[in-house]
């Protein structure tokens, strides 16, 4: 009984896979951050709150409005805002507010940025595979979920956190060379360049097994900020 009124068990998704060229350079990589949530029926006052969470995390006066609404909600859990930066997770767990907690979720990292990035595609914020290679394996890639017991005190604040670690995905090796990328990607924007052309391709074999080593498209995209770029961008050419 005590563990039920304490306890509460929340689903984390599991770390994705690394994604590395023929030499263990890696292309995709999964790093830690932390993501805030809060238990409405925890707070005596969400106006306050609102007021000082706002503050924190840089809010506007509409973005405050939407945030007081997500507080009154009668609920025990909802999220504040995922995959927030460590400055800021820092910022809100020194204000010590009522009913504000923090997960430790796994976000999808590209040490390259633009390099391979049409194959490779890009990742959602809940880890899903969203294009490229990361779509076409996430079953691969994607690993287990993990559960999280969050433990409360007497008024329902946070007190911690009992953590059962995930089971990682796979890690996948590819036939490209990041050197030999690098190189096909430079040869084909001077060639996009000198033509005055839209877009290009470019696909470097190994001749005697027909392995890829390159496959470049242009234009590409920072898969770090996805949503920033077109469509168009984004397709595999």
């Amino acid at each position: 009984e005590a563990r039920h009124q304490s306890d509460r068990t929340i689903t984390v998704r599991a770390r994705r896979g690394t994604i590395v060229d023929r030499n263990d350079r890696p292309f995709a990589i999964s790093v830690d951050a932390k993501s805030i949530w809060a238990d409405p029926s925890a707070m005596r006052d969400p106006k306050e709150t609102t007021r000082a969470l706002g503050r924190a995390l840089g809010y506007s006066g509409p973005e405050q409005k939407e945030l007081l609404a997500l507080l009154r909600q009668d609920r025990s859990f909802v999220w504040i805002k995922r995959q927030v930066d460590p400055a800021v997770a820092r910022t809100v767990r020194e204000l010590r507010l009522e009913g504000i907690g923090f997960e430790t979720e796994s976000r999808r990292y590209y040490p390259k940025r633009e390099l391979l990035s049409p194959v490779l595609g890009y990742v959602g914020l809940d880890a899903q595979g969203m294009g490229g290679l990361e779509y076409a394996l996430d079953e691969d890639l994607r690993g287990r979920e993990a559960r999280v017991t969050v433990r409360r005190d007497a008024r329902r604040r946070p007190m911690g956190e009992t953590e059962k670690p995930p089971t990682e995905g796979r890690r996948v090796t590819l036939t490209i060379d990041e050197r030999i990328q690098h190189v096909a990607e430079s040869a084909l924007g001077d060639a996009i360049r000198d033509t005055g052309s839209v877009s290009g391709t470019a696909v470097v074999l190994e001749p005697r097994t027909g392995e890829i080593l390159a496959m470049s498209s242009l234009p590409s995209f920072n898969p770090n900020r996805f949503a920033s770029f077109p469509e168009k961008d984004r397709v595999n050419r």
